[in-house]
């Protein structure tokens, strides 16, 4: 009924929720927090208002350990946008209600945020010196908060709202009482052979369907010079201004752990051929980015084993679950079967679900239905066939059903209010610079 909603529009809800609570998790380097403002675009508009690129880049230092890795990075950044676009469609409901935020409201959020007090009372000085440092001005980081607490009015609205109806109650706690008792007869690769020597027609096949999975993501190459001598440093610049390259480099792939976060933010900004030099305490960095390597397909010939691998995995998979299919035929018939079952007794259905990947289109099946024989089922390395002997109820604690209760309510609430944002996002409509995020 309510699982009609994509889970980043619950994760950008999430994030509002979240904020009043987390506004400053400021963590980085000064440089960081300097690059941030400035001159600064619209990364997207809602419905006419600016998301700025300051506040798309502060929004995504909050996540900085994770962009050390780059298969993370598009993850986090749709996150981000998601995040910034939820609270930015929020707050703007939230003003055409007039659901305002006051200076009072404001002040004390702010009063109340650890991070501005000193023996646990707010620190005046404290709070400017943090926003100085981050080179912040007071009215940029208010603008923040407030946004965010209008944001989080609305959904105030929405849990106002929200009900649960004793139907809803029943059907959870039928899933939660229900216990059952049976076997689970399981087949593991091990159990099929596979000798097999595919063409090579097939395996271009597969590749051409697979090429995806065979993508190198784009690589820059960079050149990082170290010294403590200031000549020395000088002399490097001053080479790779008459186009020569210095010996005595590091070559990187940036990000890089062993590398200050300012040199990795120059590295970040230059292009083919361009360097930086920067002075960080006592120590010189000569940054040069040497070249980028385009994202590519590998070539069929450069990754054919794996290829070979890949397709021999996928027809053994295939036949393990046709081997678990003749299993259940055999069971269903009454036949004997010649693999040996597991057995289970009064387990719920969350229990069974750790061990077996039940279909959610079967869950109903296995509470509510009277068939025997279920599957094939992916377990860990295999395939399964799950025999249920015996259905019971099992008589549910107070505190569980409280516990049903509220979690119906949860989940409901959630839905409703990834629906309402989808809706206001659609009829404020959004426009993204994807030259922005790349």
């Amino acid at each position: 009924m309510f699982g009609l909603i994509q889970k980043h529009k619950k994760l950008g809800i999430a994030l509002i929720a979240l904020a009043s609570a987390s506004f400053l998790f400021w963590m980085f380097s000064v440089s960081d927090i300097k690059q941030m403002f400035g001159s600064s675009p619209c990364v997207a508009e809602v419905g006419g208002s600016c998301i700025t690129l300051r506040e798309y880049r502060f929004e995504l230092l909050k996540y900085a350990r994770f962009l050390d890795n780059p298969s993370f990075v598009p993850v986090v950044k749709q996150l981000v946008l998601n995040s910034l676009v939820t609270r930015e469609a929020l707050s703007k409901k939230a003003e055409e209600l007039g659901l305002l935020v006051s200076d009072q409201e404001l002040l004390e959020v702010i009063k109340n945020n650890p991070n501005f007090q000193k023996d646990g009372k707010f620190s005046l000085e404290l709070y400017k010196e943090t926003l100085q440092r981050l080179n912040l001005t007071p009215e940029e980081y208010e603008e923040i908060v407030r946004k965010s607490l209008m944001a989080q009015k609305v959904l105030k609205l929405i849990d106002k709202g929200v009900y649960v109806l004793p139907e809803e109650v029943e059907l959870q706690k039928k899933y939660a009482a229900t216990l059952f008792s049976g076997k689970l007869y399981i087949v593991k690769p091990k159990d099929v052979k596979l000798n097999y020597e595919p063409k090579e027609e097939e395996l271009r096949k597969f590749y051409a369907e697979n090429k995806d999975k065979y993508k190198e993501p784009e690589k820059k190459v960079f050149y990082v010079w170290k010294t403590n001598r200031k000549e020395e440093a000088h002399n490097i610049y001053k080479a790779l201004k008459r186009g020569k390259s210095e010996e005595g480099f590091t070559e990187y792939h940036v990000p890089n752990k062993e590398l200050p976060d300012e040199v990795k933010d120059i590295a970040k900004n230059l292009k083919p051929g361009e360097f930086k030099l920067l002075k960080k305490k006592d120590t010189y960095y000569i940054v040069f980015l040497k070249e980028v390597i385009p994202e590519r397909i590998k070539p069929y010939e450069e990754v054919k084993e794996e290829v070979k691998k890949a397709y021999l995995e996928k027809l053994r998979s295939e036949k393990l679950k046709e081997y678990a299919e003749r299993i259940k035929e055999k069971i269903l018939k009454g036949e004997k079967v010649d693999v040996k079952p597991i057995r289970f007794e009064e387990h719920d259905l969350e229990r069974l679900s750790r061990v077996v990947l039940i279909p959610t289109e079967d869950r109903d099946k296995l509470v509510f239905g009277k068939e025997k024989v279920f599957g094939p089922y992916r377990v860990l390395n295999g395939e399964s066939v799950l025999v249920i002997e015996k259905r019971k109820e099992k008589k549910l604690k107070p505190e569980e059903l409280e516990k049903i209760k509220k979690e119906v309510r949860n989940t409901k609430l959630r839905d409703l209010e990834g629906m309402y944002v989808d809706k206001l996002i659609k009829a404020y409509g959004v426009k993204v610079n994807k030259d922005l995020i790349q």
